[in-house]
Order: C-alpha cells, then structure tokens, then sequence
C-alpha cells in the first residue's frame, strides 16, 4: 500500500466520539484506508469489525438498528471496538441507521465509514450533525504520487522561510520531480492508473469515468439524459481555469438553467468538477458572478479525451494544466479558494484564506523567471491584510520580495 498523508489527519480522531465519514470519488483508495487502519488499530490490540455494506446488503441487521446492535454486542460480548463500514450509502437510510446505532452504542462502539462522492452520501449525513467528522478522500497528490513512483526520494516538507533549503532540493531532485510532475499532469491520480502498466492507463480511466457515469450519475442521481451529462463533462474538460457562463453553457448544450444547475451540482458534489468564485468583501456578490472551473484529477482530462495521452517535457506543459495542479494543492489545504478579477480584467489565480490574512498566488509559468504581477500588488492596496503572495513559477526560486515556488515542488512547501 502507498501510504496516505490523509491517515496523519484521521489518527487523532480516532479515539473521539465522532463517526468518521470518509468521502471522495469512486476508486481514490477509500476501502485501501479503512483496511490500513484496521490493521493499525489491530496492531494496537483494538478490537475491529470491518463490513462492506454494498456486499452485505442481504444481512437483515442492515434493515434494523436493533438487530445490527445486537450482532454487534453477540461479537464483542460487551467489549468496546471500532466498527468499519465502506459503501455506508448503499445502506436503506444510512445516516438515520447509523444515528440510531450511535446513539444507542457510543458508549462501547465507534464508527469509520466511507461512501462514494454520490450525494447520496451527502445527504445520508444530514441526520448525523454533531456527531461526525466528514474528510475528503482525493486522488494522490503529487507528493503521494511521487512516493508511488519515485521511492527513493526522500519527500521533505518546506515552509516559506526555508526557500534556500528547498532551492538544494530541487538541485538534488528537481530532474527526477520534473518528469514525475509531467506525467502526473497527464495521467492523474488515481491509485489505480498510477500503479498499472504505462499502456493499461488510458483504458483503466476511461472505464472510471465509464463507470461514473452508470452508477453515480444514472444509477444514485436519476439523471436520464445521460448523452448530455456526459457532454457537459467533455466542455467543462476544455474550459480548465477559464471563467464559466452557465448561460453559455445551457445554450450550446441545449440545456434548460434548472438542468445545468443540477448537473453542476452533481459534478461537484461527486468531486470531479470545482468551481471557483471571485473573491469579494461582500460575500453574496461571489454568488452571481462567474465562477472558475477545474477538474479534481488530470486524469479525467485524458478519459474525456480532452488531452491527448502522450506526456510533455516539463517545460512546454500547459499553463492552465499547472493552474489546475496548483489548485489541486491549494484545494487538500484550504476550504475557501476564490480568484480575484478587476473590472479591468486583471487577475489573480487564487485567493486563500489563512489566520494570517487572504493570501493571493498566482501561477506564472510562461518563462523561467517571473516578476511580481501588478494585480498582486493592487490585491494587496485593495485589502491591507492580506499577506505578501506566492508566485507559482515554472523553475524561479526566490525568498526576495514575493517568494516564487517552482510549479513541481508547491506539493512540498507549507504556505
């Protein structure tokens, strides 16, 4: 198993009395986890139950909290232990179910359970406020990706302050990086891309998405129209880090506003699809402006067809490929990321909430150095507080004025 930096964030939840939910795409590596730290708590000499629940669906105690508690307590005979239950969404009513189960047993029992991004999931959850811990379970990062295919790399963690030791890194490493950064940008990271043969790529993503599209979207969601749903993947594929129109987009797709409202929804709360708004000081005004959209794996580029499967040098990769990796690293940080956009047209890539004020990052990878942008400055005269920026560069290192972090190692440095 490639270890996952996710289970740093889990351990210490897992002796409070919350039911830890974790949600993310199909095949992110959810069930790989709760089978880690089963073996973890084992280890511990925690006693463990682990359920499929889309495997056990038959098991009458999945119907009735009472029978579930009691084959819970005929198991354990009055021990305490830690329940795991994956695909909990395919249980009837799941988070009345497992409320009901909580609230009878959290005296002896926790719970860990894991679900499909299907928003079914979302809303099986309501019922559990105050008594969960939801964490999202993405695709690999670059840094886990890099654990997976670069091994040998020791994978170091840099704070701003340390740009000199991060700049004999990169001259250690920065080769290596580079191609890894390349080819993650094209195949993604999905554990299971990752891991298989170069020519098993293209296939096992395409059938992903395949399956996406069969079971959340026409199986969970309902939608019939499912040539349309799937269109709209392919033109949101295309319009990566560009602002947009829903009017646009209803209109070249022949889609009623009700219709691509819904079908947005869906992509985002399936985690594929993010949409970005514009940072304002009003916050109802990020409602009705434009947002921004980027995909939540590189590898749905490649199973919509959007990119072409054959992996660029480093140096010619697509500017709005790296934005969209750049916010891949923002989104595992940050809950709030917007961009900001003067009526003049001038931007900045991201906007980032910190306890030590908004912090603006732009993505510059078109040379090898970069200067400070202007809007970065203008951002800075608009809001007082905001904190100095980043500029996400293509090679530049630099810890003077406004630091720039080369596009390959954002993954490895603490902002």
């Amino acid at each position: 198993m490639i270890y996952r930096d996710i289970i740093d964030q889990l351990r210490p939840w897992l002796t409070q009395d919350f039911i830890l939910i974790l949600k993310g795409a199909r095949q992110v590596g959810k069930t790989t986890i709760l089978q880690y730290l089963r073996q973890e708590l084992e280890n511990e000499g925690r006693k463990v139950l682990y359920l499929a629940a889309d495997l056990e669906f038959a098991d009458p105690s999945f119907g009735d909290p009472r029978l579930f508690i009691l084959r819970l307590d005929d198991r354990f005979k009055g021990s305490t232990a830690t329940i795991l239950i994956d695909e909990f969404q395919t249980i009837p009513h799941a988070g009345l179910f497992l409320k009901t189960i909580y609230d009878h047993t959290k005296d002896r029992y926790r719970f860990i359970v894991s679900g499909s991004s299907s928003l079914e999931l979302t809303n099986n959850a309501e019922s559990l406020t105050g008594r969960k811990k939801e964490f999202i379970i993405r695709p690999f990062s670059f840094r886990e990706f890099v654990r997976a295919r670069l091994p040998d790399i020791p994978l170091r963690s840099f704070t701003l302050d340390e740009i000199h030791e991060l700049a004999d890194y990169t001259t250690l490493y920065g080769s290596l990086l580079k191609d890894a950064y390349a080819e993650y940008l094209t195949f993604g990271g999905y554990p299971g891309p990752v891991l298989a043969p170069a020519p098993l790529r293209l296939d096992i993503l395409k059938e992903l998405l395949s399956t996406y599209l069969h079971k959340d979207v026409a199986g969970y969601q309902r939608v019939e129209h499912i040539g349309g749903f799937n269109n709209m993947v392919r033109l949101l594929s295309a319009q990566i880090g560009s602002q947009l129109n829903k009017s646009e987009l209803g209109s070249t797709l022949r889609l009623n506003a009700e219709t691509v409202n819904r079908y947005l929804d869906i992509l985002e709360g399936t985690f594929v699809f993010s949409l970005v708004p514009p940072w304002f000081s009003n916050p109802r005004k990020e409602v009705s402006k434009m947002p921004k959209v980027y995909v939540n794996d590189p590898g749905i580029l490649l199973a919509t067809g959007a990119r072409p499967a054959i992996r660029s040098p480093y140096d010619l990769l697509d500017g709005h490929a790296v934005e969209n990796a750049a916010f891949l690293t923002l989104a595992r940080r940050f809950e709030r990321i917007r961009y900001w956009r003067t009526t003049g047209g001038a931007e900045i890539d991201f906007i980032v909430e910190t306890n030590r004020g908004p912090l603006p990052i732009e993505v510059k990878f078109s040379a090898a150095t970069s200067t400070e942008p202007v809007a970065l400055r203008n951002f800075r005269s608009t809001y007082p507080d905001a904190r100095q920026g980043i500029i996400v560069s293509r090679d530049a290192i630099s810890s003077k004025g406004v630091p720039l972090i080369p596009a390959y190692v954002m993954d490895f440095v603490e902002v």
